[in-house]
């Protein structure tokens, strides 16, 4: 990761980030693109738990698709994120920590803010009890 000399809006281990921090959409998303409608998916087996981070037991297929992460990766540059969740990323220069920025308007399902101590509380259970492979 390249060491922030200020937040940023994305990370790269490679030069500069594409896309500048007030971009709206990556370059192979249309914002045009149909919104809304239903979708099927089909999949055989069984499952018996609907947590997509247990250690034990089966998953439900796609049910990794409900939640959404700090950052995410860009799919047209090599080891690159942009936020998410977060807003921005100050990394120490010594790459020890990361202190991340939450956009104001990041939710629960239920209308209510994210908080930092959200974060705090997903990423020790995640730590603690949380598939490693993951």
């Amino acid at each position: 990761m390249t060491a922030n000399a200020a937040p940023s809006h994305c990370i790269t281990l490679y030069g500069a980030c594409k896309y500048a921090a007030d971009f709206s959409h990556f370059e192979y998303v249309s914002p045009d693109a149909p919104k809304g409608g239903s979708i099927k998916m089909a999949e055989t087996g069984s499952f018996d738990s609907v947590n997509p981070f247990i250690l034990k037991g089966v998953k439900a297929p796609g049910v990794g698709m409900a939640f959404e992460s700090l950052m995410t990766s860009s799919f047209d540059e090599p080891q690159t994120m942009y936020g998410l969740i977060a807003e921005s990323v100050d990394i120490a220069p010594d790459r020890s920590h990361a202190d991340f920025m939450l956009r104001p308007i990041a939710k629960w399902h239920d209308g209510t803010a994210i908080t930092a101590d959200d974060v705090v509380f997903s990423f020790d259970t995640l730590k603690g009890k949380g598939d490693p492979t993951l």
